[in-house]
């Protein structure tokens, strides 16, 4: 065969081989793209039949929770959460998440931490812990040395607020939890604090943390409105803290000889006060110039229970009379 006869077949043949080649490489490229462009946009068809669902779910599940009570023109507090703790729907709230001091409500969790590690027949002995105490600051007037029960350590803090009561709590379990006696004080009391911001991560209050056990401004101490329901309804579990916040009043014979009496600083629960809300079984006040007037209320009528904070009240007496608003109006539209 003449040479250049060849040369003709093998460029056909070569050409033939690129263009099978490019046809190949087309092919790739187009079964690559069908199965991935659903991947990146994906399938309508799909996404049509799932979108009702979803909006369903949401819709149901968001109208469970939205606040249904109209408080803006009665209640003023600047930071109010409120909720039916049975149904799990929310009633009223306004910047619920807005973090702030929580005051003396701080003792709600250092009575829930003692909750967890207390025995029913623990005894409390007051310590060296009272030097941390503020002076000024509420007060059950324990003396070192004073010993007292369950019963009565938990009317100490949560009735009458003491401060001193709050730190022979945390002082005691924290001794406890360290299994250490020798631990110092400030070692013992550090201990006890990290497991009040371990359990309100548990509770659900990852809107928190506390630096001291009884409520006193520190600077990076907070809480919310939010959390501290959450806080409420988690100590009310505990029927050592939930028969002591639903007192008017309280009287013991300490372990140690004293006769002490405990009187509850929430006017909600005292039938003499013209703040008394009838149902109402707690929970606990607080209040500092840096807070203002706060209160955790909360009151149950046959099967409704209701939880309601009130954060930054202008008064004493303003904090009572709008938890009892709440209450009310709660009550009302429940029934």
């Amino acid at each position: 065969m003449p040479m250049h006869s060849k040369i003709r077949i093998n460029k056909r043949r070569k050409s033939a081989r690129i263009f099978i080649l490019l046809v190949c490489i087309l092919l790739i490229i187009a079964v690559i793209l069908f199965l991935c462009v659903p991947l990146l946009f994906g399938n309508k068809e799909d996404t049509d039949d799932s979108n009702p669902q979803s909006d369903v779910t949401t819709t149901v599940q968001t109208t469970a929770t939205l606040p249904t009570l109209d408080i803006d023109s009665t209640v003023a507090a600047p930071r109010i959460y409120a909720y039916d703790t049975v149904s799990e729907r929310v009633l009223a709230a306004r910047a619920e998440h807005e973090k702030c001091s929580p005051a003396s409500m701080t003792k709600m969790m250092t009575a829930i931490v003692a909750m967890k590690y207390c025995n029913d027949d623990d005894i409390f002995t007051v310590g060296d812990e009272l030097s941390f105490v503020e002076k000024g600051s509420s007060s059950a007037y324990l003396q070192k040395g004073y010993k007292l029960d369950l019963s009565a350590m938990m009317d100490a803090m949560m009735l009458t607020s003491g401060n001193d009561a709050a730190y022979t709590v945390a002082a005691n379990i924290g001794r406890k939890l360290l299994n250490n006696p020798d631990a110092g004080i400030y070692e013992i009391l550090l201990r006890f604090i990290d497991e009040m911001n371990s359990m309100a991560k548990e509770i659900g209050a990852f809107d928190s943390r506390f630096l001291n056990p009884d409520g006193m401004y520190a600077d990076g101490h907070y809480s919310t409105a939010y959390d501290m329901a959450l806080i409420a309804k988690k100590a009310r579990e505990y029927p050592s803290i939930a028969n002591s916040v639903k007192k008017p009043s309280a009287s013991h014979k300490l372990i140690s000889g004293q006769d002490v009496t405990y009187i509850s600083t929430n006017q909600l629960i005292n039938p003499q006060s013209k703040n008394y809300f009838p149902g109402a079984n707690g929970l606990k006040t607080g209040s500092l110039n840096e807070s203002g007037f706060c209160l955790a209320a909360s009151a149950t009528r046959e099967e409704t229970d209701i939880i309601v904070i009130i954060m930054g009240s202008e008064t004493n007496d303003s904090r009572f009379v709008e938890a009892k608003e709440i209450l009310t109006k709660a009550f009302e539209e429940i029934r």
